[in-house]
């Protein structure tokens, strides 16, 4: 109900929580949403008692995340407190969703219904018209709160899930274990292995580990630790298990499964022998009755396994029997089985009397024989793979002990194994104990709002659910809370990193607690444009595609997206292509058609138009691939974007040398070792770490002078951690690379992070150049998210992206590259998990239900344990199919899509070969197939451009605003540009920070051409920096000039010296000192690189000025040369001119060039 005196709704159950699922398909605005449900919980409970601006906990993934739902709720704050009339429109509008919010809530919460879900259609007594405003008590709550997050932006809850844990760790877990300071170190498996292997590899349990890994892993340091990595990132399975065995040792368990599978594996061959035996009784008896000798009445894979066809039926299933023993033999003989490719078809025909039978029996001695070899091989396999792991696992967290540098995973783990494990160091004899425990670890937040929960891990969401449970009870503390997720099944695609999309589906199942919960369905998408949409949906809603799901029991739902982005529906365009590749010398090669297709779409004039574009690729081989492609067609790109400068396989080995010199952990100086400055053989690096023991053990200093004096020197050749972190850098670059050798890419990042040490030495402000202070210095920059690697050119081009990494990221132009016919590659060092979970409860095993696999996974096809593999097999699947969805959903307005296939069949014959076979994945063909039918309807030579829209909905969105469209909008505009449908919208803006990507169209240089400017042209060149520093300044404050300055070291730093470059941008200053106008702050609008479109055409202002109140516009362009061209700023003069909001208002336009010589 609402109060009559405050207008706020109260809820008519003083303990109702609030619990709600929000599903979001890709682009529907969920932060945008998020942060409306934030509000309106703010609103609800501000007077409660208890209640405070923190008890509302946001919860994410990722730093990016994090950072947009901040901003995000802070700007809905500031729009809802704002009195300028330019933001009432856009303020009604929010307040509208706020109200309708509500109104669900208070719906679902009316005690009219026994069902657990509320479909928030099913809502009543939604807002009026007039019910758009805030009462005065609402607008002292918002104001309240905006003015208190000003003030201290602690009281805005908002952090990665891991960062939450990470608390959580530290304030208890760290205590209680009596671990003392640790460091957050992503790298940490990696750095601790040459530790672990030194203990792993003793002869004893190599040779286990030999046998184990044999089939799949080639002998190397690279491969076991591949191995041993993905043993422990994983360990949460092996938790799992332990948990699932109930009381009694590993051991216990083992020795008890053993005995019964050695009784099961006699049983087995029993049924084998009889099964056989019937089967070659019937053979031979047709081989008799033509006269003929049996053993043509097998296939060659048969006869292959006999180095001598045996006799007769009771010889052959001697044979057999021997050859099981052999584990190898053994699974050669089951490829046959399992193909039911025994004997000779040819031989005996379909209209043979015992055709019928054989076929029964061979099938029958299929599931037998899956049987036997799960009972020899796979469950021996499986106590052998828990014993290792019991080992890894215990050794390494010795090392995490001593060394005491984490993984967010070591912190999750070592905080569910405190708190949530079967004995945790804390006194708990009682319900009531453990309850004041959780109570106390809510005690604060009392709303948990989580972002794409779908991407929650089984051991994350272990850790959450006691607290999800407390706060959702509205019990304990304080008597309210509850739980709202944003998530999206479709797009959970991490399940090989536990990720589990079971959590969002069966959510109101794994928490008893929340009795009853609402739902929201956003079906709306601000990302792409009404003609893109289009092909999604009917790609993703396939009557063809949902009949395979459905015959496969394949649960996957989709309901159709409308698009909001009609205005931009004009700048659509799709191609959908299928390409044949043949192998060898053949044409046309995979690189021949990957090269054609990015030719045929112009990516190098789209990048230099400004727009972002990028490639997405299963595999990072094939982004390698693509890369060289680019490369040889003059494209600048970046290959994965998000990887951090410190992360560089040439920057990470000098901070790991100035760690050891600082710290002395000898992780660091094996890591420099391993390097490819010092490129150590396994051999010699086993004896260094060999003597390191002995060292330590001794505690005496390492000496490896008696094996390897240039080692000793390495070792100690050994600086102070007072000294020069540059000049060390710089000697160890100049003396171990050859620099000759390297990329582009790999030149610029070094360079990068040379200029950044030489850069923090340089610093006024650093008193401390030390190296631990440098090392601090980087660590702030890299929580600062201020390190990412650059590109050739530092930055924009063509991103090249891992489908996964793509994720959460949207792009003007997106091309997606699918191979049908597999690719990626390379050695598989992963495990085989089979789980069965507990009935609703998938954080449970089924006990004794699962399967772990090396080798052997494959017989579980047909064995008891079918169902395993099956429900293995469907979410790889599933986990395939929504990677696509992901991929094909970051485009705005272009989308072009490349499937690929190795056949000499044509696409039709091939697609009906491949969904006639049941044993892969058809999904991918069924999408395939649905996006090239979409496009032989509506497109032309498998293209689509421009809108498909009915000419009624195109007048319809003429008119639209950019403040109507940007109500909802979770992300920016596609048409990133100001033209003469936005610059209206424009002018109500506050004014723009400087462009962190300004993109000149003119005097553009690619790499090449700016080191031969550099020689021919300098002048040029440095037009081109003075450009890009003043992209950067909005009013010339000292803050803008320190940014503008280091963003301008970072990008020409490979092709100028940093004193050059200060030397040029203090003669800059200068020049720009004597136009005071130029950043006067009458201009209350200023844009910097920005288009407008004339005839068509796109012009870029190095300047656009704007005040507001005097009705006045300046256009400003620079000049670094001698030669202006006088009809350049009267054509920019004319663009405005035709603007409707610029003659509406009658303003008045000027044009002056500066003169930066």
């Amino acid at each position: 109900m609402k109060d009559s005196t405050t207008n706020i709704i109260v809820h008519e159950t003083e303990k109702q929580p609030e619990n709600m699922i929000i599903t979001a398909s890709a682009g529907t605005g969920k932060t945008y949403r998020l942060a409306i449900e934030y509000i309106r919980l703010i609103l609800g409970y501000y007077r409660r008692e208890g209640f405070k601006v923190d008890s509302i906990l946001v919860l994410t993934f990722t730093r990016k995340a994090t950072a947009e739902i901040k901003e995000r709720i802070q700007e809905h704050l500031q729009l809802l407190c704002s009195t300028k009339e330019t933001d009432q429109a856009e303020r009604k509008s929010l307040i509208q969703q706020i109200r309708k919010s509500e109104a669900e809530a208070k719906a679902a919460n009316k005690p009219k219904s026994t069902d657990s879900e509320f479909e928030a259609s099913e809502a009543d007594n939604l807002p009026e018209e007039g019910e758009y405003g805030l009462t005065p008590e609402e607008d002292g709550i918002l104001t309240s709160v905006n003015l208190a997050i000003m003030a201290d932006r602690r009281l805005l809850q908002v952090m990665t899930i891991d960062s939450y844990i990470h608390s959580i760790f530290r304030n208890i877990v760290r205590p209680l274990r009596s671990i003392g300071e640790i460091e957050i170190d992503t790298l940490a498996v990696e750095k601790r292995m040459p530790f672990l292997l030194s203990k792993l590899m003793r002869d004893e349990l190599r040779t286990r580990i030999d046998n184990l890994l044999r089939r799949k892993v080639k002998r190397s340091l690279d491969g076991y630790t591949q191995f041993f990595a993905s043993l422990i990132k994983n360990r949460w399975i092996y938790q799992m298990i332990i948990q699932s065995l109930g009381k009694g040792t590993l051991e216990e368990h083992i020795a008890t499964q053993s005995s019964e599978s050695q009784q099961k594996t006699e049983e087995t061959w029993k049924l084998i022998s009889n099964t056989l035996g019937e089967i070659l009784g019937i053979v031979k008896e047709i081989a008799d009755a033509k006269s003929e000798p049996w053993e043509k009445y097998f296939n060659s894979g048969t006869k292959a396994l006999f180095a001598e066809f045996p006799s007769d039926p009771e010889h052959f299933v001697s044979e057999i029997k021997d050859l099981l023993q052999n584990s190898f033999r053994a699974m050669e003989f089951f490829k046959n089985i399992r193909k039911l490719d025994f004997y000779n078809r040819g031989k005996i025909r379909s209209t043979n009397e015992y055709s019928s039978t054989l076929n029964t029996l061979v099938e029958k001695l299929r599931i037998e024989l899956s049987d036997y070899l799960y009972y020899r091989y796979l469950l021996a396999e499986q106590h052998e793979i828990l014993r290792i792991w019991a080992t890894i696992l215990s050794e390494y967290d010795k090392l995490i002990y001593r060394y005491k540098n984490m993984t967010y995973d070591d912190i999750s783990w070592f905080t569910l194994q405190t708190l949530f494990g079967g004995d945790p160091p804390f006194p708990m004899d009682d319900a009531s104990a453990a309850n004041e425990f959780y109570q106390f670890l809510t005690h604060r937040s009392r709303f948990i709002l989580i972002d794409e929960f779908q991407d929650t891990s089984l051991m994350q969401f272990q850790i959450l659910k006691p607290i999800i449970e407390e706060v959702c009870a509205g019990e304990g503390t304080k008597d309210f809370g509850g739980l709202i997720v944003v998530g999206d099944e479709k797009q959970s695609i991490f399940g090989w990193r536990g990720g589990e999309r079971d959590l969002l589906i069966k959510l109101g199942n794994l928490v008893p607690s929340i009795q009853r919960f609402r739902k929201a369905n956003l079906n709306t998408s601000y990302r792409t444009s009404p003609t893109l949409m289009k092909l999604i949906n009917s790609i993703f809603m396939d009557k063809a595609l949902h009949t395979y799901l459905e015959e496969e029991k394949m649960d996957w739902k989709y309901q159709e997206i409308s698009s909001a982005r009609k205005k931009i529906d004009h700048l659509s365009h799709i191609s959908f292509h299928i390409k044949q590749y043949k192998q060898g010398n053949e044409r046309p090669s995979l690189d021949d058609v990957r090269k054609q297709w990015i030719e045929k779409y112009r990516i190098k004039e789209e990048v230099e138009q400004g727009k972002s574009i990028a490639i997405l690729c299963r595999t990072n081989n094939e982004l390698m691939q693509m890369q060289d492609i680019l490369d040889e067609l003059g494209i600048v790109s970046v290959y994965q974007p998000n990887a951090e400068l410190p992360d560089h396989q040439l920057v990470q080995p000098l901070i790991s040398y100035l760690r050891w010199i600082t710290y002395g952990d000898w992780t660091d100086w094996l890591i420099w070792l391993r390097s490819d400055y010092i490129r150590i053989k396994p051999k010699l690096l086993k004896d260094a770490i060999d003597q390191i023991h002995l060292s330590r053990k001794a505690n005496t200093s390492a000496d490896f002078s008696h094996f390897d004096p240039q080692l000793q020197e390495l070792y100690t050749r050994r600086p102070e951690a007072e000294s020069s972190p540059h000049s060390i850098c710089q000697d160890l670059v100049l003396k171990y690379l050859d620099r000759t050798q390297l990329g582009d890419r790999d030149q610029l990042n070094l360079d990068a992070f040379l200029e950044l040490a030489k850069a923090f030495e340089l610093d006024s402000s650093t008193t401390d150049t030390s190296i631990p202070s440098f090392l601090q210095y980087l660590e702030d920059l890299r929580e600062q998210d201020k390190l990412k690697q650059i590109s050739i050119e530092g930055k924009g081009g063509v991103e090249l992206l891992s489908i996964h990494k793509s994720k959460g990221l949207q792009f003007d132009s997106v091309f997606v590259y699918h191979n049908l016919s597999g690719g990626g590659g390379g050695q598989d060092e992963s495990l085989d998990w089979y789980p069965s979970f507990m009935e609703n409860d998938v954080t449970k095993l089924n006990k004794e239900k699962y399967a772990l696999s090396f080798n052997y996974g494959r017989v579980l096809e047909f064995s008891h344990l079918r169902d395993l593999y099956e429900s293995n097999r469907k979410n790889e699947y599933l986990e395939e199919m929504n990677t696509l969805y992901v991929a094909l959903t970051r485009a705005k307005t272009a989308l072009h899509v490349l499937f690929v296939y190795r056949s000499k069949e044509a696409w039709a014959d091939y697609l009906a070969a491949k969904k006639a076979d049941s044993s892969i994945n058809q999904l991918p063909f069924y999408i395939c197939d649905a996006g090239l039918r979409w496009i032989a309807e509506h497109g032309e030579v498998s293209e689509v451009i421009g809108s498909l829209m009915p000419e009624y909905e195109r007048e319809e969105a003429a008119p639209e605003t950019e403040s109507q469209d940007q109500t909802q909008v979770d992300e920016p505009p596609a048409d990133a540009f100001i033209n003469a449908d936005n610059l209206a919208q424009a002018l109500d803006f506050a004014p723009l920070e400087p462009e962190t990507d300004p993109t000149r169209k003119e005097h553009k240089l690619s790499p090449s051409a700016a080191k031969k400017a550099y020689l021919t042209d300098r002048a040029l060149l440095l037009g081109e920096m003075r450009h890009y520093y003043l992209s950067h300044l909005i009013y010339n404050s000292s803050a803008e000039q320190e940014t503008a300055l280091q963003r301008t070291i970072n990008l020409y730093a490979s092709l100028l010296s940093l004193d050059q470059i200060k030397a040029e941008i203090e003669n800059l200053k200068a020049s720009i000192a004597q136009h005071d106008w130029l950043f006067d702050a009458r201009w209350d609008k200023v844009f910097n690189e920005i288009e407008l479109v004339l005839d068509g055409k796109r012009l870029r202002l190095d300047r656009l000025m704007i005040d507001s109140k005097l009705k006045a516009v300046m256009i400003v362009d620079y000049k670094s040369g001698d030669e202006t061209d006088p009809g350049q700023l009267d054509t920019y003069k004319r663009a405005l001119q035709q603007l409707p909001a610029l003659q509406t208002e009658a303003y008045k336009i000027e044009t002056r060039n500066v003169s930066l010589k």
